[in-house]
């Protein structure tokens, strides 16, 4: 499945490496969230501030009940082996900066390497690569004022020479088994929403060119019937994968007309964004807007979600070699996948029924202390804060805006970071306050 990306695929495989099963691609991931977990707040919490290990311990408990961290460590897709990863990325340049850590050649070959994998892996990554000099910058030497316009332009050189490296087989690969196609399959539910409506734009200039050319590669009797899922079935009915349909230069002119049309309707465009937003987080939906299809798309466990979805199954069963190894490779193998089915959705879906009547108001309330947060540190001039709230609220905004369907981990990493930046936060008051607090003591002593 390349539209994964192939860094995906390269950890699946380094996993295997490490330990021969399938099993690995989840365990080893897992192992690496929780010791980063256990890292962060031991910084955070204990060794920066000295607070006692019991506030440690309490909120690293609190931390791992929150629904997306547990997602986090125990699935083995992209989104949440990124999320682990851009944690690492913002914890570290937040733990330097408060710890006061010196800076190092291997330190910064560390980073570099780090926001270039994050700028190639995900499309919203990029923002880790553009914001990485600035958060440099603060982080190590805005108080020291230690760096030349040489070395500058070495470690320009040498972070592009990073992506560069990471990104040519990553477009290399997107140009030879996906063309368009990821991005295509971001457009037809926005699409839907428009056609739905019956105050779209659909009159404007060029529209009914644009609009011949998008049922050229989705005919409109799907549109009508599937919605959203309108790509997956006509792909699916014509045994091709969604991601991977192999369109050609077609979908150049498809992606074209897509935006063109959304671009002309962003009114539902955005208000579909942000609807998908809050009911990805448990929240109704902010606007009203006309149902493109009006069957019920319910899914409440884990096992209705194999179920709903268990026509895709059949036509993988059925459809072209290739397809049916990718089948063999989803369900891995018997004796696992009913460990899976039984064990660990069972204990997901106990969390998130629980969970997930709260977990809304506890994400906007999250959102609401990072807006606060980062006026704060502008106010209070503390760059390091100010930028890695702002990088953490920008790409949350970035993926409200562009992501597909409503998944909630389409969300994660902007989330799991938002958690510790304010950890992070609440550690370094604490820190300072302390600071004052002993200058005082010192001075009155004196």
């Amino acid at each position: 499945m390349y539209w994964h990306g192939f860094f995906t695929n390269v950890v699946h495989c380094a996993c295997m490496v490490v330990f021969p099963h399938p099993i690995a691609m989840s365990l080893i991931p897992f192992l690496f969230g929780i010791s980063e977990v256990c890292y962060f707040t031991y910084m955070a919490l204990v060794k920066c501030p000295a607070h006692k290990g019991t506030i440690a311990i309490i909120s690293c408990g609190v931390l791992l009940l929150m629904p997306e961290t547990f997602r986090i460590l125990s699935y083995a897709g992209r989104n949440y082996m990124f999320a682990l990863l851009s944690a690492g990325y913002i914890g570290g340049f937040i733990v330097d900066y408060i710890s006061e850590s010196g800076f190092s050649v291997s330190k910064f070959v560390r980073l570099s390497c780090m926001a270039a994998l994050l700028g190639t892996w995900r499309s919203e990554g990029i923002f880790y690569l553009l914001f990485f000099p600035v958060l440099l910058y603060f982080t190590y030497f805005f108080h020291k004022k230690k760096i030349t316009k040489a070395a500058w332009i070495k470690a320009a050189f040498f972070v592009a020479v990073c992506y560069l490296l990471l990104w040519l087989p990553g477009k290399y690969g997107a140009e030879k088994y996906q063309g368009y196609d990821y991005v295509i399959v971001n457009t037809p539910e926005p699409l839907s929403a428009v056609f739905a409506d019956e105050n779209a734009d659909l009159s404007y200039s060029g529209a009914e060119a644009d609009l011949k050319c998008i049922y050229s590669v989705i005919p409109r009797e799907y549109f009508e019937k599937y919605g959203e899922f309108s790509q997956f079935y006509y792909n699916f009915d014509n045994l091709r994968t969604p991601r991977q349909s192999g369109i050609g230069e077609k979908g150049k002119e498809y992606v074209g007309a897509a935006y063109r049309i959304l671009l002309h309707n962003w009114s539902i465009y955005l208000k579909k964004q942000f609807n998908n937003y809050n009911s990805s987080i448990g929240l109704d939906c902010l606007f009203y807007l006309p149902e493109s299809v009006k069957e019920e798309w319910t899914v409440n466990t884990s096992e209705e979600a194999y179920n709903y979805f268990k026509w895709i199954w059949a036509y993988f069963d059925k459809g072209e070699e290739d397809i049916s190894l990718n089948y063999d490779i989803v369900i891995v193998n018997e004796k696992i996948d009913a460990f899976l089915n039984n064990a660990v959705t069972a204990l997901l879906d106990y969390i998130y029924k629980t969970g997930w009547k709260i977990s809304g108001f506890v994400k906007t309330g999250v959102l609401i202390l990072m807006m606060v947060s980062v006026v704060l540190a502008f106010w209070k001039k503390e760059w390091v804060f100010f930028f890695c709230g702002m990088l953490i609220l920008g790409i949350l905004f970035a993926v409200i805006l562009t992501a597909p369907t409503m998944r909630e981990n389409y969300y994660y990493s902007s989330y799991f970071n938002s958690y510790w930046y304010l950890l992070f936060g609440l550690s370094y008051v604490m820190k300072n306050r302390n600071g004052k607090k002993k200058c005082h003591v010192l001075t009155k002593n004196h």
